[in-house]
């Protein structure tokens, strides 16, 4: 199905040549329009001006800019705003080195039919500061033209959307989240889906199953990844580049319901740039975790987000550990979110990296073994003097002026496992170790036994952390916390 493209910007010429002047602003000195034009002996030539544009029979339309600015390096940045003043789309920076006081360049707008009609502003900044705006007027194009309902969604996009199996060792699942069709042959989800995964198996609408699959592209911080499957002849979901996501929009999710495959709608209640995470969409109300690396779609058909969006890398803890051990359930975040698909690459490579390198790969979180003689772990900043005493305040938030974090756990003889040793690591968001307790030989008793570490808060910088408690070097728990200052 064709879908007509949201408003998009895009620089074909600057027109100057030739120095960043940040200490005098640069002065406007003419803002032109017209539906097209052409660049003659180095100067950019309009065939006709005019502000007001009537779609279909303009398809596009060209806005120039002429500034009197001191020569040097200069910075300029278009935005493009609707008639009720919202922000739709936003140029990439583009650098210009003049070598005059003649500052030129030009922009391209492509009209799509379910833009809004009325005036539109182009707000120009150089350098960071605002430079001049140039108003146009758009007609014969209808909002509500091509908006998808959700019944649309549905039918249409329906066979695009696949789930992700995580396999285990034993080649069984272990958890289950969702993903779509991108492009040909590579398929979208969270990077939690797949994340310390042993093997992964994809789903088809149609029930058919892949297990050899590659990985594209994947970000552990960004909560995404993309696997190299066969989608044979299903159409991908046409996805939107780096125009923004409005508040307030929209969007329709596909969520999971008793093991049936739904349409809902959703509310954008914010979308945040967060600092090495990348962009963050916020909706509401919460999808169900096994539609964590389904697609978020927008009125246009267009998809805008993958849901997921964790900013504890690592938390999804796999069915097999959460069935020995209900507790670990409260460790996991699932966020109302998602990441936006601007932040995958427009271009994947035809070819990546196999499963086999899922567990030594340092972005990938090793995968949980449970053992049954661990009864109960947390962190506190004090426990009882009584070991037998469980009454244990945990905690999820320190501060660096805590004199301690203690690391504890109960453990109790169960079937031939009798001794061990027992350590713990603590890992950022970008599964580095930053603290590191060395393993201590440990006999197990028929009665409870409590076993601490301390930690000291104040070597962590703040942020969130990872704790994983191993037993003979395998992870049997893991905890997450905030260091506050």
């Amino acid at each position: 199905m064709k879908t007509a493209n949201v408003a998009a910007t895009t620089v074909l010429v600057l027109l100057a040549s030739a120095s960043i002047a940040h200490a005098q602003a640069p002065r406007l000195v003419r803002s032109l329009s017209g539906p097209s034009g052409r660049v003659v002996g180095g100067q950019f030539v309009f065939d006709e001006t005019r502000n007001r544009f009537v779609y279909p029979q303009d398809q596009s339309l060209t806005v120039f800019f002429e500034w009197e600015a001191p020569p040097g390096d200069h910075v300029l940045s278009a935005s493009w705003k609707q008639p009720d003043g919202r922000v739709v789309s936003v140029s990439p920076d583009v650098k210009i080195q003049t070598t005059t006081n003649n500052l030129t360049a030009y922009w391209i707008f492509t009209i799509a039919g379910t833009l809004s009609s009325g005036t539109w502003t182009v707000e120009i900044r150089v350098n960071g500061q605002p430079s001049g705006s140039h108003f146009f007027e758009l007609a014969g194009v209808d909002p509500a033209a091509g908006r998808f309902t959700l019944d649309q969604v549905f039918k249409t996009y329906g066979p695009a959307v696949v789930g992700v199996h995580k396999l285990g060792d034993d080649g069984r699942r272990v958890d289950s989240s969702s993903g779509f069709v991108m492009a040909t042959n590579a398929v979208a989800t969270a990077f939690q889906a797949i994340d310390g995964a042993d093997g992964v198996e994809v789903e088809f609408a149609d029930g058919r199953k892949v297990q050899s699959v590659e990985i594209l592209a994947a970000s552990r911080l960004g909560d995404w990844a993309v696997l190299r499957v066969d989608t044979r002849s299903i159409a991908p979901i046409p996805r939107r580049g780096a125009d923004p996501v409005a508040v307030g929009g929209r969007l329709a999710a596909f969520a999971i319901d008793s093991g049936t495959r739904l349409v809902v709608p959703v509310d954008v209640g914010a979308v945040s740039p967060l600092p090495i995470f990348g962009t963050r969409i916020r909706f509401s109300p919460v999808v169900s975790p096994e539609s964590v690396g389904g697609p978020l779609i927008d009125e246009r058909g267009i998809v805008v987000g993958i849901i997921g969006g964790t900013l504890t890398p690592g938390s999804r803890i796999d069915q097999r550990a959460v069935k020995m051990h209900p507790w670990l359930l409260r460790q996991q975040s699932y966020d109302n979110s998602a990441s936006t698909t601007a932040e995958v690459p427009a271009e994947l490579p035809a070819s990546g990296k196999g499963l086999s390198l899922l567990k030594t790969d340092p972005a990938f979180t090793p995968v949980l073994v449970p053992m049954p003689e661990l009864v109960w772990a947390g962190a506190t900043t004090q426990l009882p003097k009584d070991a037998a005493d469980r009454n244990v305040r945990d905690a999820a938030e320190f501060s660096k002026n805590d004199a301690q974090i203690m690391v504890y756990s109960y453990w109790v003889k169960k079937d031939k496992v009798t001794r061990g040793d027992l350590a713990a690591a603590v890992f950022d968001v970008q599964n580095k170790v930053r603290l590191t307790i060395p393993p201590r030989r440990v006999t197990l008793r028929e009665q409870d036994v409590r076993l601490s570490f301390p930690l000291v808060p104040a070597v962590l910088t703040t942020g969130s952390y990872r704790i994983d408690i191993t037993w003979d070097g395998k992870p049997v728990w893991r905890m997450y916390i905030k260091i506050v200052d």
